[in-house]
């Protein structure tokens, strides 16, 4: 399809004119013409203006129109209910924050999930003064082992269960949803802003530790990886949680209950040690436990690229990846690894409800079929 190509060039790069989109296209000027043509009369690419040049007619440039459709992402970081709305730029026009109820979500999770997005929704479009018809889809980011249409947050309830929310969620919303887990999300928004990665052999790890919850606030750890650009999800899309490795328990004088299944997870070890300790600091053996988890993923997966959201712990951000940064260097030496990048992330506003939406967007109207139904509509 002509149009979904051209439509995919300026999805990641515009403005573009005529003559550079048949170049990276591979199509002949008049196709790319025509192509603009239905673009433009559905309203999803208009013209950005002319392109200065040092002689001649100057071209007009092409690019999406950013006020035509747009994607909600949802982050459900339970107890944490995050919500925003993205123009096809991936760039957020609205957002709100909110808190559901645990109790009343694990005795009838799907209702009160449903009817508490949709309350919020609606909310927030009529605060924008947005028409309900231009928002086409929804990305939902969810915790724990997400499959296409459900998830199971098993370090959130004492017996979780898979919770089937994509059908009862577009009934109640009106448009077709995505699901992914939050942190394969957050890497996914960070690779967007990265651009296309041309090495099949670069190996990208996401290390999150975030803060949820309230009233009583509780640290979440969480990791993603991906390959050649590509997120890496294992066979039942749980590959990444870090969070729930098991750790030594040297100098731990017992052994935190868990609620993954494996023994002294670092996420439960964690929390274990915050619990006891003054509050104003962090442990030393939480920063060590951290520090040495990433130091076990190197030895892994033998990534190009770290990604370090220490969103709970801004305090030991820098001594963590300071330490890394030794670390990985002595390991050029002794094994002749490649230079590792450790960095923050791009974005530092939790990217997962904006890596929910370009799921979303990779997923329907990248897709031939969905953007057959999109030019249709």
């Amino acid at each position: 399809m002509n149009q979904l190509r051209v439509f995919k060039e300026l999805y990641y790069e515009s403005p573009l004119t005529k003559k550079e989109l048949a170049e990276t296209t591979d199509l002949s000027t008049p196709t790319v013409a025509k192509a603009l043509s239905g673009l433009i009369s559905r309203e999803l690419v208009n013209e950005k203006g002319r392109r200065d040049i040092p002689t001649g007619r100057k071209p007009i440039t092409y690019g999406l129109n950013n006020t035509s459709i747009y994607g909600l992402g949802v982050d459900l970081e339970i107890p944490d209910l995050r919500i925003a709305l993205y123009d096809l730029s991936r760039r957020k026009i609205a957002s709100k924050g909110t808190y559901v109820d645990l109790d009343d979500l694990q005795e009838r999770p799907v209702p009160h999930l449903t009817d508490k997005l949709n309350h919020e929704l609606q909310g927030l479009i009529y605060h924008e003064g947005l028409d309900e018809s231009s928002i086409v889809g929804a990305g939902i980011a969810a915790s724990g082992v997400v499959q296409e249409g459900s998830f199971r947050p098993f370090s959130r309830f004492e017996s979780p269960s898979d919770i089937e929310l994509k059908g009862p969620l577009e009934d109640k919303l009106g448009f077709p949803t995505s699901f992914g887990n939050d942190v394969d999300l957050q890497l996914l928004s960070e690779l967007d802003r990265l651009g296309p990665i041309e090495d099949p052999g670069h190996v990208a790890l996401y290390f999150s530790a975030r803060l949820s919850g309230k009233r009583q606030p509780t640290v979440r750890i969480g990791g993603s990886i991906a390959i050649g650009g590509e997120l890496f999800l294992g066979g039942e899309g749980s590959a990444g949680e870090f969070g729930h490795m098991s750790i030594s328990s040297a100098g731990n004088s017992r052994t935190p209950e868990t609620k993954c299944g494996n023994t002294n997870c670092l996420e439960s070890f964690v929390n274990d040690e915050l619990s006891d300790s003054d509050g104003f600091a962090v442990p030393k053996s939480v920063v060590d436990a951290i520090q040495q988890n990433i130091k076990d993923l190197v030895f892994a997966f033998s990534p190009s690229l770290i990604i370090v959201d220490l969103d709970a712990f801004p305090e030991i951000t820098g001594q963590v990846m300071e330490e890394l940064e030794v670390f990985t260097d002595g390991l050029k030496e002794t094994m002749g690894l490649d230079k590792v990048e450790i960095r923050e992330p791009l974005d530092k506003d939790r990217s997962v409800t904006r890596g929910a939406v370009i799921n979303y967007f990779n997923k329907s109207l990248l897709d031939p079929k969905e953007f057959s139904t999109l030019m249709r509509s």
